[in-house]
This record gives structure tokens, C-alpha cells and sequence, in this order.
């Protein structure tokens, strides 16, 4: 969900409200999917995060360390647990009953708020519904970034208002994600510089 949406559901009848983003691109079956899930789990909402494509060197550098940690943050296991609170979900394919979600008072329960599509998962599990949460490959894709502005821009705003705007939180956030990014740099640096000791001392052997 982004600012596309409006305030009030849909006016024709359906069972069942999918909310989107605009950049997503659909596979022909990702809503019978959606459905799918809903049935075998007894989901009142289903949410699927979208498979990101990424590009230029700056999606590529920082947007794998960006899903790191919210994977650390948020795990999906806590996502689909009834027993557990963590609650999220991705704007880009949100299925929700129509009913339940009216219940809650619909888009005007987070017509202010910044990052919507948390707070819709927050509110359809805390009211004691079900929530499950399935990543994909092929159903929907999306390309969320492209500029080094737009991804900075874009993870410092989910950073801040995803911790409810709580700079402490917001820092360490921020700092577990340079983490998830440095890190892996690191450590393949420094198993570069053992490899070229470890051929040198061979070389020298020889």
C-alpha cells in the first residue's frame, strides 16, 4: 500500500481486498495464489513479499543488506506464529478479508501513517486475526530503488517510521544495517588477504 489508496474499501462486493503498489509487476496466477494460501492456512491476510530486481551498483551494494536485516528483525516464522506479536507485510501484495479489515476500520485506520503496510500487518494480527507471509520468485516482482537517493532515501524513511519514530531505534537499526552490509565485505576481504599469504608462504615453499 502506498498513497494510491483511498480511505474507504472498494465499493463492489468481493470477499477479498488486495492492496498494491505501483511499481509491482504480476504473474497472471500471483492473486489465485494469494487465495490459495489464504484457504490452507485459515488466513485472514495473506502478504507476499515481492522478489526485488536489482541493477545499478548501488540496489546491488546495499538493498541485500536491507532485506538481511529485516529478515533478522522481523522473521517470517514470528510473522506466521498466532502465538507471536511480530506482525509485518508488503505493500506490494496485500490480501485481506474484506470484512476483517472493515472491522478494524479500514485505510482510515493508517490514512497518517508512513509506513502503512506494517501497521496494517500490526493491526489485522493484534485484533487476534491471522497473518501469513510467503516470499516469491516469480509471482510478483519488483524494482523498488534505482539511484543511490532514492535507495538511501527509502531505507532511512522505513528505518525511522518502522520504529515508530524512536531515533534510538532508528540508530541501532541503522547501524545493523551497515552491519549486515560491511560485514560480509569484510570477511571476504580478509579471506582474500589470507589466500594471497597462504600462495605466497606456498610459492616460497616451492
Amino acid at each position: 500500500m502506498t498513497g494510491v489508496q483511498t480511505c474507504a474499501l472498494p465499493i463492489w462486493p468481493s470477499e477479498w481486498v488486495l492492496a498494491t503498489d505501483a511499481d509491482i509487476v504480476f504473474h497472471p496466477k500471483a492473486l489465485r495464489a494469494g487465495l490459495s494460501i489464504a484457504e490452507q492456512k485459515k488466513a485472514d491476510l495473506v502478504t507476499i513479499f515481492a522478489f526485488m530486481t536489482c541493477e545499478s551498483f548501488w540496489e546491488k551494494l546495499m538493498m541485500p543488506g536491507f532485506a538481511l536485516l529485516i529478515s533478522s528483525v522481523f522473521p517470517q516464522k514470528l510473522i506466521n506464529s498466532p502465538r507471536a506479536s511480530v506482525a509485518l507485510a508488503s505493500g506490494g501484495y496485500i490480501l485481506m478479508r474484506r470484512d476483517v479489515w472493515a472491522a478494524q476500520g479500514g485505510y482510515r485506520a493508517i490514512q497518517s501513517d508512513m509506513i502503512d503496510d506494517l501497521n496494517t500487518a500490526r493491526i489485522v494480527k493484534h485484533s487476534g486475526h491471522r497473518i501469513f507471509a510467503s516470499a516469491t520468485r516469480d509471482l510478483i516482482t519488483t524494482r523498488m530503488y534505482e539511484t543511490f537517493t532514492e535507495v538511501w532515501e527509502g531505507l532511512r524513511k522505513n528505518a525511522f517510521a518502522g520504529h515508530r519514530f524512536n531515533i534510538v531505534k532508528a540508530l541501532a537499526a541503522t547501524f545493523g544495517y551497515l552491519l549486515c552490509n560491511a560485514l560480509p565485505l569484510g570477511v571476504l576481504a580478509w579471506f582474500g588477504v589470507r589466500s594471497e599469504e597462504h600462495t605466497s608462504e606456498l610459492s616460497h615453499v616451492a
